[in-house]
């Protein structure tokens, strides 16, 4: 069977006006890109709650989500404006 060469769909896009997060994805826009990640994050919890969180994730992974969860709840956080606060 010949190999068939496969036209990219997407147009090539001008790197004038776009924002440093979409130049590194070819087709998409801002909003597009917020929508998949948006369907990401809902297929994640819905595989979570389907699987459960003991069989996707290691013990020690769990255990650091636990402490962290904890740590929020007893208001021991701080909120992060930006990058620098975080890394501070």
């Amino acid at each position: 069977m010949p190999i068939t060469k496969v036209k990219n769909r997407f147009p090539p896009v001008s790197r004038r006006g776009l924002s440093k997060f979409t130049l590194g994805v070819n087709g998409l826009n801002d909003e597009q890109i917020v929508e998949l990640l948006d369907a990401y994050q809902t297929m994640g919890k819905l595989i979570e709650r389907l699987v459960g969180r003991e069989r996707l994730y290691h013990p020690q992974f769990l255990a650091g989500l636990e402490s962290a969860l904890k740590e929020v709840a007893a208001g021991r956080t701080r909120e992060v404006k930006n990058f620098e606060d975080f890394a501070s």
